[in-house]
């Protein structure tokens, strides 16, 4: 699950301009203003704003903001008291239980890589291992993603900008219905994910990095592909992370683009393919139409 979800959202990045066709307008279908979406990457830093044709001009014209889940009025204390209980591990499935020494080392040893010091993770032994996937994910963006700093993320960084507009800002999902899809699996599930992406660290970063091509050049399809073509892109996994987040959006957007202008802010993954919110948003009658540069 970790592996498909770094896929989707990206841990590296160019100095490229970005392509308009990360920003779309939805129209039609009874709206009497124009909305728009915007494929984010997670791990971008918030100067994409700028990059990306069209964005800044959306922002002030809307009305609100949406995000995947509203990330700006949630509580910090909150938000701890919601993702501990996601990763610490039950005293029988601690990583010393779930793994052997030597992967242990292992998983070291590739996080030093990329830390820049000695990770000994013996010390984070009471976490699930979705935790290091986490933090290994972290690490790998801002080892080949320097622009980077989990401060100044760009869908956080989108909804600020609309809050100190006085904007409305919002979100598609509830931070607690993320975490159960994100971190939701079986311990054992976790363990095996985790070695797969230690096993193949170097291919992740490979994949990481198409990703992220396609993604500066806004080129859905090549998105698509590496997103759905991974071989562990089991249908299970995708339907959960991808698929029925895509439905319940769809089936939110109408009402709210009536209701008023809004930008939709949500990662890129989620904007491509058959089953993608675009093609979803179109099917309901609605005109997708890239912004392109004036």
């Amino acid at each position: 699950m970790k592996r498909i979800a770094s896929l989707i959202v990206g841990i590296a990045f160019t100095a490229m301009a970005a392509n308009a066709q990360l920003l779309w307008k939805v129209e039609g279908n009874g709206l009497k203003s124009p909305s728009y979406i915007f494929g984010t990457h997670h791990v971008a830093p918030n100067d994409m704003i700028n990059r990306v044709s069209g964005l800044t001009d959306a922002l002030e014209e809307v009305q609100a903001v949406y995000g995947e889940v509203n990330m700006v009025d949630i509580n910090p204390m909150e938000m701890q008291q919601m993702v501990m209980p996601r990763v610490m591990a039950p005293a029988d499935s601690t990583l010393s239980a779930m793994f052997t020494s030597s992967q242990l080392d292992s998983i070291s040893a590739v996080m030093t890589t990329y830390a820049g010091q000695p990770v000994d993770v013996a010390q984070m032994n009471m976490f699930k291992p979705i935790m290091l996937s986490t933090q290994l994910a972290m690490l790998r963006s801002m080892k080949v993603f320097p622009g980077f700093t989990p401060d100044g993320q760009l869908d956080t960084s989108i909804q600020n900008m609309a809050k100190a507009a006085g904007k409305d800002v919002d979100g598609l999902e509830t931070f607690e219905y993320q975490l159960g899809v994100l971190y939701g699996s079986s311990i054992s599930e976790q363990a095996a994910d985790l070695m797969t992406e230690i096993r193949n660290d170097s291919i992740e970063v490979e994949k990481a990095s198409q990703l992220a091509n396609a993604y500066l050049k806004g080129d859905l399809d090549a998105l698509s592909s590496i997103i759905f073509d991974d071989p562990e892109s089991t249908p299970d996994k995708l339907e959960k992370l991808l698929l029925v987040r895509n439905r319940n959006w769809a089936s939110q957007l109408p009402a709210i683009m009536a209701a008023k202008p809004v930008l939709v802010a949500v990662g890129c993954g989620h904007l491509p393919g058959k089953e993608g919110v675009l093609k979803l948003l179109e099917d309901q009658g609605f005109t997708i139409t890239p912004v392109t540069a004036k």
